[in-house]
C-alpha cells in the first residue's frame, strides 16, 4: 500500500492510498472519503512482468 499527498488551489488537501502504488482503493480528504473495493484478490495480479496476463 502506498499513501500518495494532493494539494489543489481550490479544494482541500486529499490522500490516495494505491495498492502497489497503480491501483486507487481508497481517497481522502475534507469534503469526503471514497473506497473501492475490488471484486477479487489484487495480490494476484502483482508482480507483472512484461508479456504475463494474470491468472
Amino acid at each position: 500500500m502506498m499513501s500518495v499527498a494532493n494539494t489543489y488551489e481550490s479544494q482541500s488537501p486529499q490522500t490516495q492510498y494505491l495498492f502497489a502504488g497503480l491501483i486507487e482503493v481508497f481517497r481522502d480528504s475534507d469534503t469526503g472519503r471514497l473506497a473501492m473495493i475490488p471484486f477479487s484478490d489484487l495480490r494476484k495480479l502483482f508482480p507483472l512482468k512484461t508479456g504475463q496476463k494474470a491468472r
